[in-house]
């Protein structure tokens, strides 16, 4: 048994990273002794009820400075948050065996795993963040780096994973920190698709209605698929965003009686939506991995994605699945619909989500990954 410590800065945000820290945590807590290190405390009987885990048997430990943060900054500057916090645990993580950093770049001065969904101090030549990179972000970005202390050096000496192999290479690309990927860890028992002549003939897009999103163009797509003579229909599903965008988001599908805003759903409606609908239609560019895409494959529905970011992989980087424009979109979805041959085809060499993605993949992995880390710094 070895001590560990995990990193990890907010769980409030129930996202991609947090599925994967719990997997982690839920992981290594059987096999050795951890404390995990965050920014707020955990509600883990609400975290395991979200994200189908059992984490419990591990420690957490909220540094003071971070304690004060929040109660001066409130949800503000998770940013730097996380940086004092980074800032915080150095001097505490040389007692542990090793620190796993399940958010991004992480400093410490002993052996070190981190698992990197997307740089958050230093942008790649794709950025990858939604917001504008202003001056005054890129200034915000290297005052939090230099706090947290964050350098090449640290990384290149951390085991470093990416959620995608495009993440790995533009990781590669900002730190030269020879990063691996290891896909993130899909629930994939929630999934319980109907045979395929029981499915409806329609689509599903997952996510808020926001910008980033492309939700627009999404409705537009379908609507032009409708044109050339397909009966189709598309739910929009995902929480509310509360902003012009989302008021013209809704306007537009008013005037179509074959798009649906299904807002956010509890988790069983939501795979049950996926599980009854046989096409997905994805619109964020440069996706760092696309969970929605993968959890689309669980339940057996073919999608359609932009021929961007890490979510190629999901979808074998097949060029029927992937698009640059409505135009292109429009023109691949329309050859799937219209070709029974070649849409079984696509089904059948995209089965094996739970291989590929599955929970326990990721957890093996990762305890393999840990034990070799320590067995190294030994």
């Amino acid at each position: 048994m070895a001590t560990i410590a995990v990193v990890h800065p907010d769980f409030s945000v129930r996202g991609g990273a947090e599925a994967v820290s719990m997997n982690v945590l839920e992981a290594l807590q059987i096999d050795h002794d951890v404390t995990l290190f965050t920014t707020v405390n955990p509600n883990f009987g609400a975290l395991n009820a979200y994200y189908n885990t059992d984490v419990g048997d591990v420690s957490v430990v909220v540094p003071g400075i971070n304690v004060v943060a929040r109660q001066l900054m409130g949800a503000r500057f998770g940013l730097l948050k996380y940086a004092l916090c980074n800032r915080a645990i150095r001097s505490k993580t040389d007692a542990f065996d090793l620190v796993v950093g399940t958010y991004n770049e992480l400093t410490v001065d002993s052996s070190c795993v981190l698992y990197v969904h997307h740089p958050v101090y230093r942008q790649p030549t794709e950025s990858l963040d939604a917001r504008e990179q202003t001056s005054v972000r890129r200034v915000y970005e290297r005052f939090c780096a230099a706090i947290a202390g964050v350098t090449d050096d640290h990384l290149r000496e951390s085991t470093v994973l990416a959620n995608s192999r495009w993440m790995a290479a533009l990781v590669d690309q900002v730190y030269d920190a020879d990063a691996r990927h290891l896909y993130p860890p899909i629930d994939t028992t929630e999934f319980a698709p109907l045979p395929l002549d029981e499915q409806e003939h329609g689509f599903i897009s997952i996510g808020r209605l926001a910008p980033d999103k492309n939700t627009l163009r999404n409705i537009e797509i379908i609507a032009r698929v409708q044109e050339r003579g397909h009966d189709v229909h598309l739910h929009l599903v995902g929480p509310s965003h509360l902003s012009d965008y989302e008021e013209t988001v809704r306007e537009r599908a008013a005037r179509y009686d074959f798009v649906y805003i299904e807002e956010e759903l509890p988790r069983d409606e939501l795979t049950r939506m996926v599980d009854t609908h046989q096409y997905g239609l994805h619109g964020k560019e440069n996706e760092h991995f696309g969970m929605v895409v993968a959890e689309m494959l669980a339940g057996e529905t073919i999608p359609f994605v932009p021929n961007s970011g890490g979510q190629r992989e999901i979808v074998d980087e097949r060029a029927e699945l992937c698009y640059d424009s409505v135009e292109e979109a429009v023109e691949k979805i329309d050859a799937v619909l219209s070709n029974s041959s070649l849409e079984t085809e696509i089904r059948s060499n995209l089965t094996g989500a739970s291989d590929r993605f599955g929970r326990d993949r990721f957890r093996t992995q990762i305890r393999d990954i840990v034990r070799d880390s320590i067995d190294g710094s030994e």
